[in-house]
């Protein structure tokens, strides 16, 4: 039995073997990366600082715990949905604007409009992957950050948290993330973005915690200790709080989807509900890779579902259509 070609919205084909490949470059090229030129303030100024920020430390081990708890309790799409979008923040806030709607395309089929920065989504694409990782980044810090910045640059930095290693791991995560972002170059700063987030996740074990622009992302900047850490904080605090809401939100969807599928036939509508719940906007041809359906299935369901109110289609046009989860 033949297979049904692959087609996209509008009924042209997928690229050819003979059509250029999609590049995966990494940033910039070892040889020409900034060298680091700043060192941590002592670690007794790093143990002063969150002794004095405590309570701040104690409001995010609890919430980061909470939403870890909730993760491991949930679909493991949930987890996918929030590093997508935590990259999307980190993107931003280097001054890539990578959407979270424009990346979940480039990771799920390497779509891109003539609009995007190929290295920009490269770039949050990069982030996305090491937050999904699971092996601790100061295991092989070399490999983590991936060829970005010199042998020396990284040793460095390795030796320089290890002098923190008996504080607090969202303190190592604010002084590693000024540290590493402070050659002000924008992938050192997706990359010092992505060290924190994971560094702070030793809280709770494998993960990261939802970091954004307001964690001093971007800013370059070489503050004191307490000053770094305070804003680091408040910007964990704010994001995990988001997050938590967000998947608040999604399992009250994933409820009402339940319900209104209860008496549908087939086999598709179902994986659709777990897509759109692991990605924050998907195509019709997404949907027929992540499902297996064929296209016609795919997009009756699709249909479907947006008659219900569980889906909202974004763009408006007749082809290169979008849909969401209607949250």
């Amino acid at each position: 039995m033949m297979k049904t070609p692959l087609v996209y919205d509008d009924g042209s084909p997928p690229p050819g073997p003979y059509d250029a490949a999609p590049q995966d470059p990494w940033f910039l090229p070892d040889d020409t990366a900034p060298p680091l030129t700043l060192t941590l303030h002592p670690p007794g100024d790093w143990h002063a600082a969150q002794g004095a920020l405590a309570a701040d430390l104690a409001r995010l081990a609890l919430l980061y715990g909470t939403l870890t708890e909730r993760l491991r309790a949930g679909p493991q799409g949930w987890r996918h949905r929030l590093a997508l979008m935590t990259a999307a923040q980190i993107s931003w806030a280097s001054g890539d604007r990578v959407s979270p709607e424009r990346l979940a395309l480039w990771e799920a089929r390497h779509l891109s409009g003539a609009q995007d920065d190929a290295q920009g989504l490269t770039r949050a694409a990069w982030a996305f992957r090491r937050l999904m990782g699971t092996t601790p980044p100061q295991q092989d810090l070399a490999g983590f950050l991936a060829r970005q910045g010199t042998a020396e640059d990284v040793t460095d930095l390795s030796a320089q948290l290890a002098d923190l290693a008996g504080l607090h791991p969202a303190t190592r995560a604010a002084a590693g993330t000024q540290l590493w972002q402070a050659s002000g170059q924008p992938a050192r700063c997706i990359e010092a973005a992505v060290l924190g987030a994971r560094l702070a996740a030793e809280m709770a074990g494998p993960g990261f915690v939802p970091v954004t622009g307001s964690n001093g992302i971007g800013s370059g900047g070489y503050g004191a200790p307490q000053a770094v850490l305070a804003v680091w904080l408040a910007g964990a605090l704010r994001e995990t709080q988001g997050a938590l809401l967000h998947l608040d939100r999604l399992r009250a969807w994933q409820h009402r989807a339940e319900a209104t599928l209860s008496g549908w036939q087939g086999r598709t509508p179902l994986p659709l509900i777990h897509i759109l719940m692991a990605w924050p906007m998907v195509s019709a041809a997404m949907a027929e890779t992540l499902t297996g359906a064929n296209r016609s299935t795919v997009q009756r369901n699709l249909t479907a579902l947006q008659a219900t109110g569980l889906l909202r289609e974004v763009t408006g046009q007749g082809r290169y259509r979008l849909w969401t989860a209607q949250l």
